[in-house]
């Protein structure tokens, strides 16, 4: 299996380059209900109104969500995030 596909067809290859692709924000807690979480966001690097991407983890960090925005693209959800899930990476893209 390629590397793309095992984080999801369509994903953006500045998602997944860690040499030259994304800047990344401090990873912080965030509440779900009554569920803690991780969560990170990134954008394309050289780029950075292009492309973002909220990054949501489990705390044990076996489960992972995404979220990615580009100009003049569909939202890309990785992970089938639930909708509150959703609404904390969408709240995590705008601040």
């Amino acid at each position: 299996m390629e590397y793309d596909d095992a984080i999801g067809k369509g994903t953006p290859r500045w998602v997944h380059d860690m040499e030259n692709g994304f800047v990344s924000n401090p990873m912080k807690a965030v509440t779900i209900g009554t569920v803690e979480y991780s969560i990170t966001t990134i954008s394309e690097q050289h780029a950075t109104n292009d492309g973002h991407a909220a990054i949501l983890f489990s705390t044990d960090g076996t489960k992972v969500w995404g979220e990615i925005q580009e100009t003049a693209k569909p939202v890309l959800y990785l992970g089938k995030p639930s909708t509150a899930q959703k609404v904390a990476m969408d709240k995590a893209l705008a601040e």
